[in-house]
């Protein structure tokens, strides 16, 4: 699966929408993987 740059660059920063984490996932279940989401907070992990 081929990603473009500015994509990588968008979902590095938080910049997507539900619709996009459907899609994301949906492929994810594709390839035999599960998506994890993961939310980072500071210095927290």
């Amino acid at each position: 699966m081929e990603v473009s740059a500015p994509r990588v660059f968008a979902l590095e920063h938080g910049e997507t929408d539900r619709a996009e984490v459907v899609r994301l996932r949906a492929s994810a279940e594709a390839l035999g993987y599960r998506l994890r989401v993961v939310a980072g907070f500071g210095d927290a992990e």
